[in-house]
């Protein structure tokens, strides 16, 4: 419905000059709404309790937006809609509130369903909706970490994965693993289990339980127990080790830890802008998936970027006026995550236990007591050293480093290390980024320390290995790739690889031209080189549905010798289908023809792909397949996802879509910045462990239906592991304008009007015009004097108008449980 706020103003101006008259000058907020309406003219009373109001919301002294609500003389309070073009915060805010005062609620102390709220208060004379909040009432260090959600979370995740594989001359070579992660109060439960086989000799079986151990995150730090891989990985930066870290080890693991560190909103570094002609609405997309919403006004404008998930990625800008598809491009989001607080310089990790395997394994397997960590001090923001010491029974390796961030563009990284099994060693890495390009380079030695009984071959006792690469982009169609490396030890030798992309409009459509030369080393033993140059072209036709593929050149065959080989290929992208692409080649060689074909599967339940060679040496055929699939439990159900998002995710919602529009485009989109498509029946949408969140439901912008989705704001607070479950409905609606009247035939205002899509508070002329489901067509009405019953518009939809009905006068009659069929059409004076 679409109101006024024009004659806020007014009446604001007309309650000003009253409080002026009274010479009050007590605080406008300790008035209760009883005192403040004493001081309201008898004559514009009726324009401010129960009817429409527009009026400014505030959170914790914050502006939120502005919005139609209703205010009752008797102190309650109930928010109708935003004002479209009021602006203000993040729809997941706006939804959230609405959702909060979608029934009227009590001015004062918040005393029943509170959701984190302490009080609500109203200012006439500003017309002013005030919420307080507990958070309001937090230490500004307290939100430095989230907090956990009370009484913990449950659920279980489990992703399975099988990779297979065999041929002619290739023993049949198979893998099945389930890694699962799952939340029982406040801890997390992780455990890996691997099955593999290779071949039919003895021993080619093998079965392996990795982990199996429970971990609890507090405020900046963690602990574990089971066993574990004692990885650093996103704790600490870690120098590298020699000999890198034991399998398994069963004992304990403590230190410090960011994972439930409140990140600190930032903007992207390079800025994001649209221009648009008219109103509209911007989406960003990565991966194909939505991460944000923003609307836009005409002209240049800013897009909002720092609510956008951290690191380096690509989007798709996506503009959207009069829900069309104005314009498209890809743009860049920079937004590095850094550790630059001093005032919080040390990090570290540290374990303890033994090295042991659970299940399957080798015999005879370490059983060995050790204890090591590593540890970070942070020097200065651009400057933080290392150092790592780990003790396995009579085995010892320490390590140091250094990652010192010179400059913007540069980045240096030292490290060295000892072992007393394998010796000394260095690792050395630099990059260097400027406008257009970037440099990079690496090089890592070691000198080996040889044991009595190590076999003969075994005669290097050094190995290095140096590499330099170089990357140059001429504006947006041509970019130069460089690769030089160096080795010392078992496969010495120095190679290089040079590469020149180029795209053009070729025959109308895009295509890449792509110039690659290389000079490398084989194998040690046949002493010879593979060098060669390869020439290639691939073209998409069909609006990008189809591709095409050629390439010719030189290289070196398996045994040295002199190779003058050619491919075609095609990709054809699906829709509609169990299969999103498929692609198939043919090449030609000095040894005859090899063929390839392989096929991208894509179903609700599983994802994957399988592939068919013929190799052109043997002429034998070989192929495999590589499937995963995830299983998601929760208290209210279980669901199964091939989903690409759900492969990686270790927390998210089970949703179950009862919808009247199966066809219709509905997503749940993410405060933390994931946007997943949702079908009639039941779905899963990962979300952020730790972090309370909401998932807001809405339609595509290009094709939104006449629609309604029930509850649109499903909220969650879950740690990692744990899977909530959530059932909304999608109605079909139509728009339904009215008038009521009470007895007398009088208007009556301030009445409520509600279905299932949609609510309403009829104005001082007793209008209203609210949402309506199609499948449950019923109002219902309440009003003091006017009654309360229920209306029946079965009849009344044959003689709708497209998707509005005119209803007409609407009354109830003197018993509470009768019900009224309407009539369209009729309304008095």
């Amino acid at each position: 419905m679409t109101y006024s706020k024009g004659r806020v103003l007014p009446l604001a101006f007309a309650v000003t000059l009253a409080w002026a008259a009274a010479g009050t000058v007590r605080a406008q907020d300790e008035l209760s709404l009883a005192a403040q309406a004493k001081l309201l003219p008898e004559e514009f009373k009726e324009h401010f309790f129960d009817v429409p109001l527009a009026m400014r919301v505030e959170v914790d002294g914050k502006p939120l937006s502005d919005a139609m609500g209703v205010l009752t003389a008797e102190g309650r309070v109930q928010l109708i809609e935003w004002i479209k073009d009021a602006g203000g915060t993040s729809a997941e805010d706006q939804t959230r509130w609405l959702h909060f005062l979608k029934e009227p609620r009590s001015l004062g102390n918040c005393e029943r369903e509170c959701e984190g709220v302490v009080a609500v208060a109203y200012s006439l004379q500003t017309s002013t909706l005030s919420i307080l909040t507990a958070r309001a009432e937090r230490v500004a260090t307290d939100d430095r970490y989230h907090q956990l959600p009370d009484g913990g979370s449950h659920g279980l995740m489990l992703h399975n994965s099988l990779n297979v594989a065999g041929g002619k001359d290739q023993p049949f070579s198979g893998r099945y693993s389930v890694d699962a992660i799952g939340s029982a109060g406040q801890w997390t439960g992780v455990g890996t289990f691997l099955a593999s086989r290779r071949g039919a000799a003895p021993g080619a079986r093998q079965q392996v339980l990795s982990r199996l151990y429970f971990q609890r995150e507090m405020e900046g730090a963690f602990i574990r127990g089971g066993l574990f891989v004692p990885d650093f990985q996103g704790r600490v930066r870690a120098p590298r080790a020699p000999d890198g870290l034991p399998d398994a080890t069963l004992g304990v693991m403590v230190g410090t830890s960011d994972a439930l560190e409140v990140a600190q909103a930032m903007p992207s570094m390079a800025p994001l802008h649209v221009t648009a002609s008219r109103q509209g609405v911007v989406e960003l997309l990565r991966d194909g998936l939505l991460i944000y919403t923003q609307p836009v006004d005409a002209g240049l404008q800013a897009i909002n970027t720092r609510t956008l998930p951290t690191g380096i990625y690509e989007v798709e800008v996506r503009l959207i006026e009069d829900g069309k598809l104005a314009s498209t491009r890809k743009d860049l989001i920079y937004k590095p995550t850094a550790w630059a607080d001093t005032a919080r310089p040390w990090r570290y990790a540290l374990f303890a236990g033994q090295e042991r395997e659970l299940a399957g394994g080798h015999a005879g397997a370490a059983r060995a007591l050790t204890a090591g960590g590593a540890v970070n001090y942070l020097v200065h923001p651009r400057l933080v050293v290392g150092g790592a010491l780990q003790q396995a029974g009579a085995r010892r390796s320490v390590a140091a480093s250094l990652d010192w961030t010179a400059a913007d563009v540069v980045q240096l990284y030292l490290g060295a290390s000892h072992s007393t099994e394998r010796g000394a060693g260095i690792d050395v890495q630099a990059m260097y980024r400027y406008d257009g390009g970037t440099l990079t380079g690496s090089h890592n030695a070691s000198r080996l320390r040889l044991h009595q009984g190590w076999p003969a071959t075994v005669s290097h006792r050094r190995q290095a290995n140096s590499s330099l690469t170089w990357t140059h982009q001429w504006a947006s169609s041509t970019r130069l790739t460089g690769h030089l490396a160096r080795a010392e030890g078992v496969s010495p030798g120095t190679g290089i690889d040079l590469g020149l992309t180029h795209q053009r409009k070729l025959f109308g459509t895009e295509a890449h031209i792509t110039v690659s030369l290389f000079d490398r080393p084989m194998s040690h033993w046949i002493g010879r080189r593979d060098r060669g140059v390869t020439l290639t072209l691939s073209m998409s036709l069909g609006e990008g549905s189809r591709g095409y593929s050629m390439s010719t050149g030189v290289r070196s065959d398996a045994l040295g010798r002199r190779d003058v080989h050619a491919s075609v290929g095609v990709r054809q992208s699906l829709s509609g289908s169990y299969l999103t692409h498929v692609s198939g080649s043919a090449s030609f060689d000095r040894h005859g023809v090899g063929l390839s074909g392989a096929a991208a599967v894509q179903h609700d339940l599983v994802e994957g792909d399988i592939f068919l060679q013929r190799s052109s040496m043997n002429r034998g055929w070989s192929g495999g397949a590589n499937l995963s699939s995830s299983l998601a439990v929760a208290a209210g159900g279980v669901a199964m996802s091939g989903q690409p998002q759900a492969a990686s995710a270790d927390t998210g919602v089970i949703i179950d879509v009862d919808s009247d529009m199966p066809e219709a485009a509905l997503w749940a989109q993410d405060n933390q910045g994931i946007g997943v498509p949702l079908h009639p029946g039941r779905n899963f949408v990962p979300v952020t462990a730790y972090r309370s969140g909401n998932l807001q439901l809405d339609f595509d912008a290009v094709s939104a239906p006449s629609a309604a989705v029930q509850p649109a704001l499903l909220a969650y607070h879950l740690n990692k592991g744990g899977v909530g479950f959530r059932t909304v409905r999608v109605m079909r609606t139509m728009t339904v304008i009215g008038r009521l009247i009470d007895q007398d035939g009088q208007p009556a205002k301030g009445g409520r009007v509600d279905n299932h899509a949609g609510q309403a508070v009829t104005e001082v002329d007793g209008m209203f015009s609210l949402e309506v489901s199609e499948r449950d067509p019923v109002l219902r009405i309440r009003h003091a004097s006017a009654g309360e019953c229920r209306v029946m518009l079965g009849q009344s939809l044959a003689r709708r108008d497209g998707d509005a009905l005119l209803l007409g006068d609407v009354s109830c009659p003197t018993d509470p449980n009768a019900h009224v069929s309407a009539t369209p059409g009729r309304q008095g004076g």
